[in-house]
């Protein structure tokens, strides 16, 4: 028997060398050592990716979405500002009628700018809904009107058109920066008027009472309490007129409007007040005064024998307005004093401008501007009035005035004017 030790070297002969295991092993382990390495290299990799997305995300929030406020690429455009609204309306006369280009407006510290321009190769007059009207002659004019924001209505005419202006074309003021000053009696469930303190001169006019209209309204209305507050109201930079109101516990409870006179004062053509206010004229007795006549007026016509407007014509007035206007500037007396009605003096009736040949008829109607007549001579008055209001032949709005008349058996009779 061979000895085992022969035939182990014998076998060993008989198998091919390989590569050594250790060294198989220890390339085992750098291949893995090497993944090691890879694998924490992709994973601080993707944790760097990761933490830049997040300090992106929350650059971005603080920006308000956006990279340096200009949108999720950086260059994002800013928002779009609207456009202001136009502080001047365009309006057009034209042979066609009324245009109006600039459908909303805003206000100017004294009021709603119209630049108004006509082509039609005549004068006319521009009538605001429910504002009263004002001149239009040839060329363009820029009229200024303290009309509070809302809708109102525009129309070119002459005194021969009159028929049409309820045919307007429509354009609405709007406040966006708080202009304009209420003064509407919001809070109250009834107003009366109040009388307003005033004298005449010896030469004619109204004489009004000196210092700011604030201080004529605190000097001139007593009921005051010395919590209330007499404020500016309307437009703040009008200076041939201005309101006054009185709020009382954060509620408007009166209100007042004034036209400045010939020297240098203010004097109140018109004001109401909540009922139950207290606040009256000095020297009227309590409550508020239903003596007549007040504000403007110096006399009110007797309404006993006087008749309905509907059984009168409004031409007709009209044309007996124009003659006493003319024959007034005229100076002849015998013809103002046959027009004018009989139950006030003849001195009463003042304020009538222009030339014979200059003035005309604008408009005619019961219309009672600004409420003057009410408020002036009562509701029984104004029922019985017609108001024919005149164009002076100047550009000047504030050289036209109105004539007041009552019909009566024998005609229509001129009994105011302002």
């Amino acid at each position: 028997m061979s000895d085992p030790r022969t035939i182990l070297e014998r076998a060993a002969r008989r198998i091919d060398p390989r590569t050594d295991a250790f060294e198989r092993l220890e390339r085992r382990r750098e291949r893995k050592a090497r993944n090691r390495r890879i694998t924490a290299g992709v994973v601080a990799l993707f944790v760097a990716i990761g933490g830049s997305y997040a300090a992106f995300s929350v650059f971005r929030d603080s920006n308000g979405g956006t990279i340096g406020g200009q949108g999720d690429t950086g260059f994002r455009p800013s928002p779009t500002v609207a456009e202001p609204l136009p502080s001047v309306a365009d309006v057009s006369c034209t042979d066609a009628g009324t245009q109006i280009s600039t459908p909303i407006v805003q206000p100017q510290p004294d009021g709603v700018h119209i630049m108004v321009e006509n082509t039609t190769g005549a004068d006319l007059g521009l009538q605001i809904q429910d504002f009263g009207g004002d001149n239009a002659p040839m060329g363009t004019t820029e009229i200024v009107r303290p009309i509070p924001p809302g809708v109102y209505g525009l129309n070119c005419t002459t005194s021969s058109k009159a028929a049409e202006w309820s045919t307007y074309e429509t354009f609405e003021v709007q406040d966006p920066r708080g202009i304009w000053v209420s003064t509407d009696l919001t809070s109250c469930m009834s107003a009366s008027g109040i009388a307003a303190a005033s004298s005449t001169s010896s030469t004619g006019g109204i004489v009004g009472v000196q210092g700011t209209p604030v201080e004529v309204v605190t000097s001139t209305i007593s009921g005051l309490l010395p919590t209330d507050l007499v404020e500016p109201a309307g437009y703040p930079s009008t200076t041939d007129e201005a309101n006054v109101r009185v709020v009382r516990d954060g509620k408007v409870v009166a209100t007042y409007h004034l036209f400045p006179d010939d020297h240098g004062g203010w004097y109140i053509d018109s004001a109401s007040a909540c009922d139950g206010t207290n606040l009256t004229s000095l020297g009227s007795s309590g409550g508020p005064s239903a003596t007549y006549p007040r504000g403007w007026f110096e006399s009110c016509p007797d309404v006993a024998g006087t008749l309905p407007l509907e059984q009168g014509s409004e031409q007709d007035g009209a044309d007996v307005a124009l003659r006493f206007a003319r024959a007034y500037l005229a100076g002849d007396a015998a013809m103002v004093a046959d027009l004018a009605d009989p139950s006030i003096p003849k001195e009463a009736i003042r304020t009538i401008t222009g030339t014979p040949d200059g003035i005309s008829v604008f408009a005619s109607g019961p219309e009672d501007p600004g409420g003057m007549v009410e408020f002036g001579c009562g509701p029984e008055v104004k029922a019985r009035t017609l108001a024919v209001v005149f164009d002076d032949g100047t550009n000047s709005a504030s050289m036209d005035f109105t004539l007041f008349l009552v019909l009566r058996s024998d005609g229509w009779k001129v009994w105011g004017a302002h």
